[in-house]
């Protein structure tokens, strides 16, 4: 990490795996962090959960929106988001809009990042679609799909 955020120690736990240019090591982060939410949403009580799926999203989210963090923090933030979206709570449509405009941003400001960090935005798209709701599609089709061609 190049700025000194406050990060989750879920986050935390992870972050060299999730920063890794081996697509396996990537992975391997993800599972990872995935199996820590599962066991923990399992031994939690939900508004808990709910609670502690806040704090990492919100350390996700400064990892990608601060103008200070490198290319390693924005991927791991990307990373991070991209494994929420599989975790169902209470919050999880508000994370779902937090996590399309994150990816907007990024898309949209790409003299802000690196073709790296531009390509992990898009997988990290590809991935939103693939666990979207109608809802959410319909914020992708109005957000993404038609600022394709002027973006490119």
């Amino acid at each position: 990490m190049s700025v000194d955020f406050v990060l989750h120690p879920y986050i935390t736990d992870v972050y060299d795996r999730l920063s890794s240019h081996d697509p396996s090591t990537t992975a391997l982060g993800q599972s990872d962090l995935r199996k820590v939410l599962m066991v923990t949403q399992r031994d939690t009580n939900p508004k808990t959960f709910t609670t502690l799926l806040q704090a990492v999203n919100k350390s996700a989210l400064e990892l990608v929106g601060s103008k200070e963090a490198s290319e390693d923090d924005n991927i791991v933030g990307l990373q991070v988001l991209g494994v929420l979206l599989g975790v169902k709570d209470e919050e999880s449509i508000n994370r779902g809009i937090d996590f399309s405009n994150m990816l907007r941003d990024v898309i949209q400001n790409t003299d802000l990042h690196t073709d790296r960090v531009i390509e992990v935005a898009c997988r990290a798209l590809g991935q939103f679609c693939h666990t979207a709701s109608t809802t959410d599609m319909e914020d992708v089709k109005n957000n993404f799909a038609s600022h394709t061609r002027e973006w490119i």
